[in-house]
């Protein structure tokens, strides 16, 4: 049975390789493109698909935090170059998808300080989403918290 597993395993790896050095490669041809042909109308689906191949990189590699930067930086210049394009919308929609994971992440990392007691470290992550993750459904959790430690750090000096 544990052979069974082994392998089993080991499959996983190598399609995790696999898929993630096809999409490094799938990205190196469309940048490629970009640089050898800057005035062809592929450009703008280029461009796209780039954002498109770090988005699934990042959905691969359960969401960390440099991929879907990454991912997250090339959706926004592709929102600023081609703001009137056909794939706006969908880009718009996946732009939005790597906040959510983004925030959450975040949202994780500072319970995890909360929980430890380091309420200034927490306080920086919450922060960080209510500042600059708007829009997203962790917005409100993390004001609450910003909140609830505030308050009690108001109780604890009034004692």
């Amino acid at each position: 049975m544990e052979k069974k597993t082994q392998r089993r395993a080991t499959q996983k790896i190598k399609f995790f390789l696999n898929e993630t050095s096809v999409d490094i490669k799938k990205i190196d041809e469309f940048n490629k493109l970009i640089d050898n042909y800057p005035q062809s109308k592929l450009i703008v689906g280029a461009r796209y698909e780039i954002a498109i191949c770090l988005f699934e990189t990042a959905a691969q590699r359960d969401y960390k935090q440099t991929d879907i930067n990454k991912a997250i930086r090339e959706f926004q210049d592709f929102l600023i170059d081609y703001p009137e394009d056909k794939l706006t919308a969908e880009a718009v929609k996946k732009l939005s998808e790597l906040k959510q994971k983004k925030a959450e992440g975040i949202f994780s990392i500072a319970q995890f300080y909360e929980k430890q007691g380091d309420l200034d470290s927490a306080l920086i992550y919450y922060k960080e989403i209510r500042d600059s993750l708007g829009g997203t459904s962790w917005v409100i959790k993390a004001v609450e918290r910003i909140l609830v430690i505030d308050k009690g750090r108001e109780n604890a000096n009034d004692s």
